[in-house]
């Protein structure tokens, strides 16, 4: 995925060799072990965490994994979408409601 390339900083070469969870700030790794395993025991799992970033920033971002057999084999798919505006406005307590930010919540 370019996205995650680009925000990681990784090639795809490298992306392939590292591990997920020092992908993840080290104060989210131990609920994103466990959503790990509760995927492959479960069959799915959600999560907020914070990705570490190229730049030095962890934002915040969603994410879900399943589990799908291929060749008998168990693996996890992941999906993510970046939440950092989210979280901050729910610490800031107040919300932006602008007409462009109302249409999109429709």
């Amino acid at each position: 995925n370019k996205s995650l390339q680009e925000l990681l900083g990784l090639s795809s070469a490298a992306m392939m060799e590292t591990s997920v969870i020092s992908l993840i700030h080290a104060e989210d790794r131990m609920l994103i072990a466990e959503k790990m395993a509760e995927v492959f025991g479960s069959g799915y799992a959600e999560a907020e965490a914070r990705v570490l970033a190229k730049d030095g920033s962890a934002p915040y971002y969603l994410m879900s994994g399943r589990r799908l057999d291929i060749g008998g084999k168990a693996v996890l798919v992941g999906v993510g979408s970046d939440i950092t505006d989210r979280r901050r406005i729910e610490v800031d307590g107040h919300h932006d409601q602008t007409p462009a930010r109302q249409q999109s919540q429709v």
